[in-house]
C-alpha cells in the first residue's frame, strides 16, 4: 500500500522521489495507527487505498494530523481553523462517536475519475458504521477533482465563525487543497444504498492485522449478522496496524 502511494503520489508531482524509503514506501507516522482500506484487482494488485485514523473522546486539535497543515499555520485562518475543529470534536464527544482523519487517499491514474475511485471514499463511511460512526474531517486535493467528488458523496466545508474555509494552497504537496468534514450517518442519498452495500463486502473481506484484532471489528463480523456479498471483480481489504 504504501508503494503504491508512493509511486502515485511521486508521479503527481505530490511528493519527491527524495520523500520515499529506499524500497519506494510513502510512509507516515499516522499509518501506524490507523486503518488502511484498500481496493485490488482480481491479482491481487493495489489499486487504491484510502487511510482511516479513528480518535478517542479525549482527542483535541493538537492531537490530530491535521494540525501540521498549512492551514493550521496560516495566520489569517489558523485560529478559526482550530477553533472549528474543537467544535467538531465536542460534537462528536456528545454524540458518542469517534472524530476520524481521512487521508493518504491515492487512486490507479487509470481509475481516476472512474465509480472505482468514489467506491473507496464511499467505503470510508461502511467502515464508520462497522467502527460504531464517526464525525470526520479530511484534507482532500482539488487536483484530478479529489475535492469535487468528495463533495458530491457528502463531504462539506468546515464552517467557522467567518464563514467556511477556503481552500489554500499546501506547499508540502504543492497543490490547492481543501478541509472538507463528513459525518458516516449523512452520506449523500444517492449513495446510501452502495454505502449499505460496501458495509457487507467489508464484513467479508480479509483483515490484515499486527496485533489481535479489536473486539469491536470481531463482534461487527459474526458470520450471522449479514448475509454473503457477491462476489466482484474488485475486492476489499482492510488493515490495520
Amino acid at each position: 500500500m504504501q508503494r503504491f502511494r508512493g509511486s502515485v503520489y511521486v508521479q503527481d508531482g505530490a511528493v519527491d522521489r527524495s520523500h520515499l524509503s529506499l524500497d519506494g514506501r510513502h510512509r507516515v507516522a499516522v499509518d501506524e495507527d490507523s486503518w488502511h482500506l484498500l481496493a485490488v484487482n482480481a491479482s491481487e494488485e493495489v489499486q487504491g487505498c484510502v487511510r482511516y485514523c479513528a480518535h478517542g473522546s479525549d482527542a483535541r486539535f493538537r492531537d490530530l494530523w491535521v494540525r501540521h497543515s498549512a492551514l493550521a499555520t496560516c495566520r489569517t485562518w489558523g485560529d478559526a481553523f482550530r477553533k472549528a475543529v474543537e467544535a467538531e470534536l465536542q460534537q462528536a464527544r456528545q454524540r458518542r462517536v469517534s472524530y476520524v482523519e481521512v487521508g493518504g487517499w491515492a487512486i490507479a491514474p487509470e481509475r481516476r475519475c472512474t465509480m472505482e475511485a468514489a467506491r473507496t471514499a464511499i467505503a470510508t463511511y461502511s467502515l464508520a458504521r462497522i467502527l460504531g460512526g464517526c464525525l470526520g474531517i479530511t484534507t482532500a486535493t482539488v487536483r484530478h477533482a479529489s475535492s469535487t467528488l468528495l463533495r458530491r458523496i457528502g463531504g462539506s466545508a468546515l464552517r467557522t465563525e467567518v464563514g467556511e474555509l477556503p481552500a489554500y494552497y499546501d506547499p508540502q504537496y504543492a497543490c490547492d487543497m481543501e478541509v472538507l468534514r463528513f459525518d458516516s450517518e449523512d452520506p449523500a442519498p444517492r449513495y446510501q444504498n452502495l454505502v449499505d452495500r460496501l458495509l457487507e463486502d467489508i464484513l467479508e473481506v480479509p483483515v490484515v492485522c499486527r496485533h489481535k484484532p479489536r473486539s469491536l471489528w470481531a463482534q461487527a463480523c459474526q458470520p450471522a449478522r449479514f448475509p454473503a456479498a457477491p462476489a466482484s471483480a474488485d475486492l476489499w481489504a482492510a488493515q490495520i496496524a
